[in-house]
């Protein structure tokens, strides 16, 4: 674990190239101040954690992340979990950061409101995944067992593409679209 240069208290996790090619491994923190002091703006304090509950009632802990950068300020809540949910919004500069916060809460809310897989079995007992009302609206993810092939996260739980392929089977004969999303855009 590197320390950050500016700090020297917190993980450095960003690494910046200077003009004159020399390198700093930085925290977001002192990414974050850096950058505002560049563009003038402040972030403004916002909560660090959400916790909300989903389709089946189960409780879900987000890590809420804040960046600044010269287009805009980036906000994004990741479940405290591996290949959980995850959801990310995206203001201007000049946008309400309470308003920009808040459409996260949302975001998250009807995110996990939503379920596009159920698990079923068979009457030999024998369980099976499948797609809930002919879609599915996911992640991508990395997948360290497979070079090959992504991780696809759907409903908070990883499946492998194979999974996903297997659910998809039940589909033969149909026509389908595979449309992606930039992680900040809704998608409906």
């Amino acid at each position: 674990m590197d320390m950050c240069d500016v700090c020297k208290k917190n993980e450095a996790n960003i690494t910046l190239t200077n003009n004159d090619d020399s390198q700093e491994i930085i925290c977001r923190n002192c990414f974050n101040d850096r950058i505002s002091e560049e563009v003038g703006v402040e972030l403004e304090s916002q909560p660090q954690e959400i916790s909300e509950y989903d389709v089946n009632g189960i409780r879900r802990d987000f890590k809420v992340e804040q960046r600044i950068f010269p287009n805009g300020i980036f906000i994004e809540a990741t479940e405290n979990i591996q290949y959980g949910y995850s959801f990310a919004v995206h203001g201007d500069l000049g946008c309400n950061q309470t308003e920009l916060f808040q459409q996260l809460v949302d975001k998250v809310k009807l995110g996990i409101s939503i379920q596009y897989t159920k698990v079923g079995t068979f009457a030999n007992g024998q369980k099976y995944h499948s797609i809930v009302n002919d879609h599915v609206v996911g992640l991508i993810d990395y997948d360290e067992r497979s070079e090959s092939c992504p991780m696809v996260v759907i409903d908070g739980k990883p499946y492998t593409w194979e999974q996903l392929g297997k659910m998809a089977m039940s589909y033969e004969g149909f026509q389908f679209q595979l449309k992606f999303f930039d992680k900040t855009e809704d998608v409906e």
